[in-house]
């Protein structure tokens, strides 16, 4: 397959959004521009650079330009169930040079730090509800004006990075191709292992690991299981699977490390961690 590079905005329209109704990107893919993205509803898999967590409604994230990243839904999930509200935009779209000026210095801030991708606390982006609504209803002009508020908004409150440095170069053919492999058969181990991935990328399996580690910060084993613990955390949503099921049906070859990796990346084990989810819906 193909690596997914997007270019979504010209210079003459610096601002782009969307609402996707789908689940989400399930497949990673970058982009020049910076993305906001809120979800209203629906809950699923995000990965942004090497960073790999849940997210549910509130999640909302800013994620700096050519930054791979991708939103996969629950499956079985019903699709009115699912809303993701997208902005996508130029560092520049209020003018050359805007944020830069001292009085910015704070957004400016912002837009740098999305280099790594972050998250927000969902209590205050309850808050940022109200100028969404404002920016998807508003015309091009309104809209620069809603997205300088959100922006001012977002400065001001907690952040948490999510990864290290993530952007790709445009011309890294060979990181694109490697996420889109892992991610497009995370189900299938015998196309995941070491010497396979080493042939995806054309290196020698000593040499691919070193790539890996340096170019994503972590190592390329580590990376998969928490991908994997993942998807399979949301499975779990499904009381009727088994989890013997939902551990092949990720890619773990046998149930003693499907219980070891969730432990290690959840803190708890597949049964205990379905059981809370239990007790959540029951009580909500």
């Amino acid at each position: 397959m193909k690596a997914s590079y997007e270019k979504i905005i010209s210079v003459a329209v610096p601002i782009s959004s969307s609402v996707i109704l789908d689940g989400g990107i399930g497949w990673y893919h970058f982009h020049p521009e910076l993305e906001l993205s809120l979800v209203e509803a629906g809950r699923g898999v995000r990965c942004v650079g090497s960073s790999i967590e849940n997210y549910a409604p509130l999640d909302l994230t800013l994620v700096g330009g050519m930054v791979p990243h991708s939103y996969a839904a629950v499956e079985q999930q019903e699709i009115s169930d699912l809303k993701i509200r997208n902005i996508k935009f130029l560092p520049d779209f209020a003018g050359p040079e805007f944020f830069r000026q001292p009085v910015f210095v704070e957004i400016q801030q912002l837009l740098d730090d999305s280099s790594a991708g972050v998250v927000f606390p969902a209590k205050s982006v309850r808050e940022l509800i109200p100028l969404f609504d404002r920016f998807f209803e508003a015309d091009q002009v309104g809209q620069v004006f809603c997205l300088c508020n959100i922006l001012d908004f977002l400065s001001r409150i907690p952040r948490r990075k999510l990864s290290s440095e993530a952007s790709v170069a445009e011309s890294d053919e060979r990181s694109r191709q490697v996420l889109h492999y892992i991610h497009d058969n995370i189900a299938s181990p015998e196309k995941l292992s070491l010497a396979r991935m080493a042939k995806v990328a054309h290196l020698s399996p000593g040499a691919f690991s070193s790539y890996f580690s340096k170019q994503f910060s972590r190592r390329y084993l580590s990376y998969v299981n928490e991908l994997r613990v993942n998807i399979a955390s949301n499975k779990l949503n499904n009381q009727r699977l088994p989890i013997t099921e939902i551990a092949f049906s990720v890619g773990f070859e046998n149930l003693s490390n499907f219980n070891r990796q969730f432990l290690r990346y959840k803190g708890c084990t597949p049964t205990e961690y379905r059981a809370k989810l239990k007790t959540i819906t029951t009580t909500s």
